[in-house]
């Protein structure tokens, strides 16, 4: 079983893709196949980034072209060779990977059939630096099998105009939590299921959802903090909004 790791990205992330590159390098389970696409990227950008430092394959595909995060995941996936026995994980460029993650993903892969595996995350400010003897040891990792249900939720988002009605996952436990963007798959589901380029700031919720309602239900949540989610504060959020709101006039 290969891995092969997507990350979507865009010119305002840019700077942080050498960051989130450095943190697979330390994995403990190495991915075979690492695909980047950035959208809204200067032409010459693909040529300050190094693929030979790094211990996988690194494709990097851009676009000058605005793009959001489902058609860049959806791009990502559409360069893969085969999704024949391919674990497929999603990752955003401004975040970072605990050194365990990929070898607690495909641990639970092998363990019995599987289809999504899902797991949590601890938050820092964007910008923060990240040292290795920052993260938590992670002796045991629990896999919880069978702890979602399928159910219509309300999504609201600072940069979503209206409040979604859309049909998700939960988990069955209330203590267990987990982030719908850095989720993995079984790459053979990919061929039949992609990211709803239209179900912009909630893609990610959408895509897990239509993967239950297709009829895979084989979900494990890894209740372990596997990765760090870079947030951004008050103003940057609120930089970002306006940004949004002038583009869709432009649009």
């Amino acid at each position: 079983m290969r891995i092969v790791v997507i990350i979507p990205s865009y010119k305002g992330h840019l700077p942080y893709v050498p960051r989130v590159l450095q943190s697979i390098e330390a994995q403990t389970r190495l991915p075979e196949v690492v695909i980047l696409c950035a959208s809204s990227c200067p032409p010459d950008w693909k040529e300050t980034i190094d693929s030979t430092k790094y211990s996988f394959e690194l494709q990097i595909y851009t676009t000058e072209e605005k793009q959001n995060a489902a058609e860049n995941r959806n791009r990502g996936i559409d360069a893969i060779d085969s999704l024949e026995n391919t674990i497929v994980s999603f990752f955003d460029s401004d975040d970072v990977m605990h050194p365990r993650r990929l070898e607690c993903i495909e641990h639970a892969f092998q363990e019995e059939p599987t289809d999504v595996v899902l797991h949590g995350h601890t938050t820092a400010h964007i910008d923060d630096s990240v040292k290795s003897e920052d993260w938590k040891l992670l002796e045991t990792v629990q896999s919880h099998r069978n702890c979602v249900e399928f159910s219509r939720m309300l999504i609201s988002h600072p940069l979503i105009p209206d409040v979604v009605s859309v049909y998700g996952i939960q988990s069955s436990d209330p203590t267990l939590h987990y982030n719908n963007g850095a989720c993995s798959v079984k790459g053979t589901i990919l061929e039949i299921i992609q990211f709803d380029p239209d179900a912009i700031y909630y893609e990610d919720t959408k895509f897990i959802g239509d993967i239950f309602k297709y009829g895979y239900s084989n979900y494990v949540i890894l209740d372990a903090p596997l990765m760090i989610y870079s947030q951004l504060t008050y103003e940057e959020l609120n930089k970002k909004l306006i940004e949004f709101i002038l583009s869709s006039f432009q649009s």
